[in-house]
């Protein structure tokens, strides 16, 4: 509707003229919003009973006055009021259901304000990727609820207007409008999205700033200026650095009906096919190689409606390897860590005009020269199919351990010679997956997981049952690289599921490698693996000693390095006198547990007496440095364990009868089983300590702790035996390495015993 002498015609050329008249400053956008960038939006809707004042981060274009009222949506009724089974709302009806919380699908008609091109950006809001975090240029983007243009680019609306920012992830709509500076009506759009998406979590959206990430999600686009639109297909299989490009094996068509083979009668919306190792530009969950997404060369993400009698529609959105029938579906992050569930599909015939897929090579006879042994170390060797069913049937829930040690044979294979990989952050988990994790391959049937198309190296899934085998740090895998040049290399390697590191539900189905244990030419013999550190002991006096404190092992692997980095190879956390010391010696220890062979870690500090071995949860804790066996009335071979976790014990034994002569002892008051406890330097020399106490003829045994770097003493008696709790004077004597005066030494006491 418009003013008496003013046509519809008319006033279309007046906007026309007044948008080629209009001229943008390249660089006001990136100067203004550069300063403003330290002030967050807490709202971004425009409603004017929320924002009387908003402030603008805009680009001016000033536009010639026409004397014209333009229509707003609600002045004028929609051509159709529904659309896929879902009412058209309003903009301001849609806000409405924002603002109650609703993350339903639905249609929405609007006028699209869509952000410009060409605008330069600082820097993302956070270094995670999220395709609904409103970065620069997303915010500049509003669907509006009239068709009067905004007058510059802005951030943020003024007052009296309505309207949200849209995002568009995934979607190939050519027809929708570009951005046009000028006066120009704005292009009427119905779009099909939802608000509060799973993907806006503080953990994927990278700021704690909850509007971040509180954008229009669109599904689909239905209708532009009037025109219907037809379903979004893109295609995402640019490769990133020198990975290959993989073309689909489906058409669009084969991989909706492999999603009305799971959902029929799905209403789909749009479509993606994308490059595996690019997943996270869509799914930032996915992109840490969960589920192994990162790994298959092309998947389908597909959006669609599922319609059920007296419910509203429900958005169903289906990850689909492409050519097989693997499929997922997002889910509620309390259903699975990772938003993602897997789900069955049969795999859907191709149609005719199928692009052929590459040819996979055919696995190659096996090599009749190869004979894997039965055993190795004592452990039956296994196929990786047999491997895999061991996974399968576990249950977690049963008494453990469940990372038991197994010996799998197969055909390992991995790239060889210089790589791209992005840098590794030094603090990332140590089962996270990282380049190369991917491409490094133990299957069962021997062939070539990679071939040369038009003289690019293409890696492919193998056929058959096969694993990714993580091998981290300090594995000694000596592998023959020459071998690897021409074909994969027949292994047996030894490793375990369930790894106590795991953080994730996907990280506990790894199979994490422990050792290389035979390969073509025989067993393989291990050597030391020098990871930092300057070790000052011979390697076997270290491994002996370890084998008195922890006792005996079938194997044992070991590295040398510092403290800090051996905590970082097990998410030890900081464990004093462990994880700071200069040198460490790690040493992963084939042995049993319960009867079921496992491997776990020892650690021994270069230069000190001080073992830590690994317990139940992949902690670690310190072993007695050594025994004293207490003499004196009723402790006839009565034992007390030595932990020297401050590494100054020198020499110790128990103190003999009368012995020291007390000038004046220290008198700390302990426990009724304690007694008062004596501390003194004896003669004044303060590298010798003498520790008193008062136990009982009951006593069965005693262990004492030595700490620091303040020096501590930790003093506690094992459970006891019935009998007449005659106290018995206990005692012992401690030559150190260094000077420590009794007065200094801080004195805990357990009164329960162990």
């Amino acid at each position: 509707m418009t003013q008496t002498g003013w046509s519809d015609e008319r006033l279309r050329a007046g906007f026309r003229r007044a948008a080629g008249s209009a001229a943008v400053p390249g660089d006001l956008v990136f100067a203004t919003t550069e300063a403003v960038r330290g002030t967050r939006r807490p709202i971004r809707w425009a409603l004017p009973q929320l924002r009387a004042a908003a402030t603008v981060l805009a680009i001016v274009v000033f536009a010639i006055g026409i004397g014209a009222r333009l229509t707003s949506d609600q002045d004028q009724p929609p051509s159709s009021p529904s659309t896929h089974g879902l009412p058209i709302l309003t903009v301001a009806g849609a806000l409405a259901k924002h603002d109650a919380g609703s993350s339903e699908e639905m249609a929405v008609r609007g006028y699209l304000s869509p952000a410009p091109d060409g605008v330069r950006c600082p820097p993302p809001i956070g270094q995670a990727i999220n395709p609904i975090r409103l970065d620069c240029p997303r915010f500049f983007a509003w669907l509006l609820d009239s068709p009067t243009p905004l007058e510059g680019i802005g951030a943020a609306l003024p007052a009296g207007r309505i309207g949200f920012h849209p995002v568009f992830p995934g979607l190939n709509a050519p027809a929708m409008p570009q951005y046009r500076p000028g006066t120009a009506p704005l292009s009427e759009v119905v779009l099909i999205g939802h608000f509060h998406d799973r993907r806006n979590i503080p953990a994927l959206c990278d700021s704690p700033d909850p509007g971040v990430c509180d954008s229009f999600v669109v599904d689909g686009v239905v209708e532009v200026d009037g025109t219907p639109q037809p379903v979004s297909t893109l295609e995402l299989l640019e490769p990133l650095g020198n990975e290959p490009r993989h073309e689909p094996r489906w058409t669009a068509s084969d991989a909706d009906a492999a999603a009305h083979a799971i959902a029929p009668g799905l209403d789909v919306l749009s479509r993606v096919a994308i490059a595996g190792h690019r997943i996270a530009e869509l799914e930032p969950a996915l992109g840490t190689g969960a589920l192994s997404i990162i790994d298959q060369p092309v998947v389908w993400l597909i959006n669609g409606l599922e319609h059920r009698a007296n419910e509203p529609a429900r958005l169903r959105t289906l990850l689909l390897v492409d050519g097989s029938g693997e499929a997922f579906e997002a889910v509620d992050w309390t259903t699975s860590n990772v938003g993602w569930a897997p789900i069955s599909t049969p795999r859907p015939s191709p149609t005719a005009t199928e692009t052929p897929a590459p040819a996979t090579p055919e696995p190659s006879k096996p090599d009749s020269a190869v004979a894997f042994p039965d055993t190795v170390l004592g452990l039956d060797v296994i196929s990786v199919s047999e491997a895999l069913e061991i996974l399968a049937r576990t249950d977690q829930e049963a008494a453990g351990p469940h990372d038991v040690a197994l010996a799998v044979r197969g055909w390992y294979a991995a790239p060889t010679g210089p790589m791209f990989c992005p840098m590794i952050p030094a603090n990332l988990p140590p089962l996270e997956l990282r380049c190369p994790d991917g491409y490094l391959w133990l299957m069962e049937r021997e062939q070539s997981p990679f071939g040369a198309v038009d003289g690019v190296t293409e890696w492919r899934t193998p056929e058959g049952p096969a694993l990714h085998p993580i091998i981290r740090a300090g594995v000694p895998f000596p592998v023959l690289a020459d071998e690897l040049d021409v074909r994969p290399v027949p292994v047996v390697v030894i490793g375990h599921f369930f790894d106590p590191r795991a953080q994730l539900w996907e990280e506990s189905k790894r199979f994490v490698v422990d050792a290389l244990a035979w390969q073509r030419n025989g067993p393989v013999e291990w050597n030391l693996v020098p990871l930092g550190g300057t070790p000052s002991e011979d390697p076997a006096a270290v491994e002996a000693r370890v084998e008195r404190q922890a006792g005996a092992a079938r194997a044992s692997w070991g590295i040398v390095t510092t403290g800090a980095r051996a905590g970082g190879l097990d998410a030890l956390g900081s464990i004093g006198g462990l994880t700071d010391a200069t040198t460490v010696w790690r040493f992963r220890r084939l042995v049993e547990t319960g009867g079921v062979p496992v491997v776990r870690t020892a650690y021994a500090v270069d230069g000190t007496n001080r073992v830590y071995v690994e317990t139940e949860g992949g902690w670690a804790r310190l072993l007695a440095t050594g025994q004293i066996q207490l003499s004196g009335a009723g402790a006839r071979g009565l034992p007390l364990d030595l932990f020297d976790a401050a590494g100054i014990v020198v020499a110790a034994r128990s103190a003999r009868p009368g012995e020291p002569s007390l000038v004046s002892p220290r008198i700390v008051p302990g426990p009724e089983t304690v007694g008062e406890v004596a501390i003194e330097n004896p003669g004044g020399r303060l590298d010798e300590l003498w520790i008193g106490w008062s136990g009982s003829a009951c006593d069965t045994a005693w262990s004492l702790s030595i700490g620091g770097p303040e020096p501590s003493i930790y003093l506690e008696p094992a459970p006891r035996q019935p009998c007449d709790p005659a106290a018995v004077g206990r005692g012992v004597l401690l030559v150190l390495s260094r000077p420590v005066r009794a007065s200094d030494v801080i004195v805990i006491t357990n009164p329960m015993g162990g």
